[in-house]
């Protein structure tokens, strides 16, 4: 019985979007890939910026995530394969990320102005920000890392003349804090 092989010509990617759910890339042969995210545990952990920082390599044939030593091929992709990662190696990974991810004033402050320079450029005249929902932004958690009180201070120190608390909670801090700024800042 004689047996042939198929050569196959694996295509390189031209782009990637990651989104909440999915990793989708983009091929040089005109198809487009997408696969569940739970597929890469890191990419999961990811912050949406973290996540956006891919780069390909090796001419398209896979996609490297710095921030989160993340390398995934696009032969690998093709033939669905998900994350080859050892459950030890992604315990350690994560419990150094929790160790590296703990957000400080600075991070918060940096990430309030992003979001309200990004506003401007759009047009927009004022920005509604809450804080439960901000806090997640900058790497916050829900968990025993909580930094919520420090994202409230950044949000209160922030505020400028005209800016307005559309809803604060009944100590000044907690998720339900919701400032409107008002764009361009003063």
């Amino acid at each position: 019985m004689a047996t042939s092989l198929v050569r196959i010509e694996v295509p390189n990617a031209l782009n990637v979007e990651v989104s909440e759910e999915r990793l989708t890339v983009e091929l040089s042969d005109g198809r487009t890939l997408s696969v569940p995210l739970v597929w890469f545990p890191r990419l999961v952990h990811a912050t949406p910026a973290e996540r956006a920082n891919w780069e390909l390599i090796v001419k398209g044939e896979g996609i490297h995530w710095e921030d989160l030593d993340e390398d995934i091929s696009v032969e690998h992709l093709l033939a669905g394969y998900p994350s080859m990662e050892i459950q030890e190696s992604l315990r350690r990974w994560l419990e150094d990320r929790k160790r590296r991810l703990v957000p400080n004033t600075e991070d918060f402050r940096s990430a309030l102005h992003s979001k309200l320079q990004e506003a401007v450029k759009q047009g927009i005249t004022y920005l509604d920000i809450n804080s439960g929902e901000f806090h997640r932004e900058p790497g916050g958690s829900s968990g025993r890392n909580n930094r919520l009180p420090v994202c409230c201070n950044v949000m209160w120190q922030e505020m400028r003349e005209g800016d307005e608390v559309l809803e604060r909670p009944p100590k000044g801090k907690g998720a339900s804090l919701t400032i409107r700024y008002q764009l361009p800042r003063k």
